[in-house]
C-alpha cells in the first residue's frame, strides 16, 4: 500500500515538473509572462532597446511608426531609445513620460489580459495623447472593441 502512495506522489511530481517545463517553454517562445514577472523589466526591451528601435516621438509628430537611428539614441530608465533626429530626441528628453508608450511598451491587449507580451511597433494606437502598442492588428481591434484600456490600466498598477 505504501508503494502505491509513493508511486502516486512520484507521478504527481513528474506531472507537475512537466507542466512547469511546458509553461516555461511557452513563456520563452511567445514572450508572454504574468505582469508580475516583468521578464524584460519595467520597460519592454526584448530586442535590446525600447520599441524595437522605433522613435516614440514620431508616432505623435509623423503619425506613423518610424525606425530611429543609433546616432540619435538616449538612455532612459536603463533602456536605449532611438529617434529619427535630434529634435525628437530632445522632445523625449524633456518629457519622456509624455512620449513613452503605455504599459512599459508591452502589448496593451496582453496587459488587459493580465500578462505582458512583446509588440509589433507597426501596430499602435494614439488615444488621449497616449501611445498604445500591440502584438498584431487582431488583438488591437479586440482591445479597442472591448474597452481594454480600463482593464489594462487597472492591471498595470
Amino acid at each position: 500500500m505504501a508503494s502505491l502512495s509513493t508511486n502516486i506522489q512520484k507521478g504527481f511530481l513528474i506531472f507537475f515538473a512537466a507542466l512547469i517545463l511546458v509553461a516555461a517553454t511557452f513563456v520563452a517562445s511567445k514572450k508572454i509572462s504574468p505582469i508580475s514577472l516583468k521578464i524584460w523589466g519595467d520597460i519592454n526591451s526584448s530586442s535590446g532597446m525600447a520599441i524595437k528601435g522605433y522613435d516614440p516621438v514620431a508616432f505623435y509628430t509623423q503619425d506613423q511608426a518610424v525606425m530611429g537611428v543609433n546616432e540619435f539614441s538616449y538612455q532612459w530608465q536603463q533602456v536605449q531609445w532611438q529617434f529619427v533626429n535630434q529634435k525628437n530626441k530632445q522632445a523625449f528628453i524633456e518629457q519622456p513620460n509624455k512620449y513613452a508608450p503605455q504599459y512599459g511598451g508591452y502589448c496593451s491587449f496582453a496587459v488587459s489580459q493580465g500578462v505582458t507580451a512583446d509588440i509589433n511597433p507597426q501596430v499602435w494606437h494614439l488615444e488621449d495623447q497616449k501611445l498604445y502598442l500591440f502584438m498584431d492588428e487582431m488583438v488591437k481591434v479586440q482591445w479597442l472593441k472591448e474597452g481594454g484600456r480600463e482593464v489594462a490600466d487597472a492591471n498595470w498598477l
